[in-house]
């Protein structure tokens, strides 16, 4: 056997030194990819409104499924898992919209988020004068579409579809009875509204629609909000339109050819703005009557009202026995109680009568319905934007759109009650005095005292649309009578 050589041993262990020392560098200059590329970091957290399992950091082996879950905290549900860092392509989430799932890493670090949301519970409040039917109620599903339907009671009809409490809540057509909502913003109750059905009256020939308008607390004034409480003590109904020219001569041509004491008016009236005062209807008699003055109005009030088979509410007597009938063109006011000019009024009457100004004000907005479904505003009549909303024109003549001209009645869209043109076309005469500002009671307010100016509301198509929100005010003098002016009538309920 050969004798060991001390040379080759030592120079075998230099080798091995050398061949340690290049992995020890090697060590300390790779990152940990590069020394092993199959395990990345998966992290895992939660939005704060339940818990996840596994949380936190976890290391993960490449192309290998990974079981994670979620758990939503009481009154919260699992929404979804969503990359909140890290490349989407190199992830992916067996179904991010479950709890219990999978996720696969591909190629590096990525975080992970389950996401929560408040429980949707859908409630039905109990809707006066009709029944809503739901396929779904109590906990719904985020998003879900629920079908629901409305059924108002005889002698009422469905108006819209309102959001009671809660927000999240969209409705695919507020309008419609059958429609289907969505919760995606919690616990939302919603409503049916419903309102008593129109009613038509005949006069001789001429048929004229009138809407209900409950009692109750209003916000009107001529600076918005104006009185909060306004209390109305009694619901009425009032024209569905302004006063057409069809519907006055009517009446006039009886009171002043056929009634006992017969009538007398100031001015005979012209069909719209471009009429002929005092003709025989022709094609425009469905435009509002115009050029008559405020004595006019009360007279054919009440000869409204005695053709009726109803009570006169304007007299010149204290003991409401003589109704005012006869009324002059005279250039000058009678402050006189029981004149023309200042009459005395029967309110509990059931017969016609101009509004009051408040009256008048709360029909526009909407009343009690518009306050309940949040669109009582002090906008144009109907709208629920200011008057530079892109879809005003949809609700009213005005000088910017009507051609310099009075239209047919009822072409625009209604307010909420259903009422027409309470914006534009004409200007409509109240009951009221000027008397200073308005309005000065918080109940039943009926104006000032009395003056030679009477209130008129509404704008007209001669006027530009600031004039014709709901809470402009104009007057003119109780014996003058212009061609954008008319008016319309309500009685008691």
């Amino acid at each position: 056997m050969r004798p060991c050589n001390t040379k080759d041993i030592n120079v075998h262990n230099v080798n091995r030194i050398i061949l340690f020392s290049i992995l020890f560098l090697c060590l300390l200059n790779c990152s940990p990819e590069e020394i092993s590329d199959d395990s990345v970091n998966l992290i895992i957290t939660n939005d704060g409104n339940g818990t996840t399992d596994p949380v936190g950091t976890i290391s993960v082996i490449i192309d290998t499924e990974i079981d994670i879950s979620a758990t939503p905290f009481e009154g919260y549900h699992f929404l979804n898992w969503t990359i909140t860092e890290g490349a989407i392509e190199f992830v992916t989430i067996l179904d991010e919209n479950i709890p219990d799932t999978k996720v696969i890493l591909y190629s590096e670090d990525t975080t992970i988020q389950a996401n929560f949301h408040i429980e949707e519970s859908l409630t039905i409040a109990s809707s006066l004068h009709g029944n809503v039917y739901a396929s779904k109620t109590g906990l719904v599903n985020h998003g879900e579409a629920i079908d629901i339907t409305a059924t108002p009671d005889s002698g009422y009809y469905f108006v819209n579809w309102i959001t009671s409490a809660g927000t999240g809540v969209s409705f695919d057509d507020l309008s419609a009875q059958d429609t289907t909502v969505c919760l995606t913003g919690g616990p939302a109750t919603i409503k049916a509204i419903f309102n008593i059905n129109p009613i038509t009256e005949t006069t001789g020939t001429v048929n004229f629609n009138l809407r209900f308008v409950s009692s109750g607390n209003y916000y009107v004034g001529e600076n918005p909000p104006g009185i909060d409480n306004c209390n109305l003590t009694k619901s009425f109904w009032v024209a569905e339109t302004e006063t057409t020219y069809e519907l006055w001569y009517e009446v006039r041509y009886w009171a002043e050819n056929t009634a006992s004491p017969l009538y007398t008016f100031a001015n005979d009236g012209r069909e719209g703005n471009d009429g002929v005062d005092g003709a025989i209807p022709s094609l425009a008699q469905n435009e509002p009557v115009t050029n008559i003055n405020w004595r006019d109005c009360i007279a054919w009030c009440n000869a409204l009202s005695e053709k009726s088979g109803l009570t006169a509410v304007y007299y010149s007597d204290s003991g409401f026995t003589a109704p005012i009938r006869s009324v002059s063109d005279i250039s000058s006011f009678d402050e006189t109680l029981g004149s023309e000019d200042n009459p005395y009024v029967q309110w509990n009457a059931n017969g016609y009568r101009l509004p009051t100004e408040a009256e008048w004000e709360s029909t526009a907005r909407g009343g009690l319905l518009s306050k309940e479904t949040g669109t009582y505003s002090a906008y144009i009549a109907g709208n629920t934007g200011d008057y530079q909303y892109i879809y005003v024109d949809q609700y009213l003549w005005y000088s910017q759109i009507s051609n310099n001209s009075t239209h047919n009645v009822g072409e625009k869209t209604s307010n909420h009650l259903g009422l027409f043109d309470m914006s534009g076309n004409v200007f409509e005469w109240c009951w009221d005095f000027l008397g200073g500002s308005y309005p000065s009671e918080s109940i039943d307010p009926i104006g000032g005292s009395a003056t030679y100016s009477h209130i008129r509301r509404g704008g007209s198509y001669d006027f530009d649309i600031t004039t014709c929100t709901v809470n402009y005010r104009n007057f003119i003098e109780v014996f003058t009578e212009w061609e954008n002016t008319g008016f319309r009538f309500l009685r008691l309920d």
